[in-house]
């Protein structure tokens, strides 16, 4: 794994053609769904990542989101541990 969060969406029965306003067959019912999910999940991505707000991150790599899929589809997480930096401190007393 990479230092990078990583997310994936599978919708349940979704397909390729689920965002597309020209779909190839008949639309289904899960569409319009599926495609508000698919709009606040990558708008929710976006605005945690290229403009670093953490309500937008919390909702994404919480439980939220998931909450928000119900049994939809999955939604699955690989976040990246926090960076936990070690500093060297030396004390040596005053003369």
């Amino acid at each position: 794994m990479n230092a990078a969060d990583n997310y994936l969406l599978i919708f349940k029965d979704g397909d390729h053609m689920i965002f597309p306003t020209r779909r190839l067959g008949p639309p289904r019912a899960t569409d319009e769904r599926f495609h508000r999910l698919i709009l606040s999940s990558s708008t929710a991505y976006w605005n945690a990542y290229l403009k670093q707000n953490a309500p937008a991150k919390a909702w994404l790599s919480g439980t939220a989101f998931s909450t928000t899929l119900a049994d939809d589809g999955t939604f699955e997480k690989k976040l990246k541990e926090p960076t936990h930096h070690k500093i060297k401190l030396s004390l040596r007393p005053l003369h």
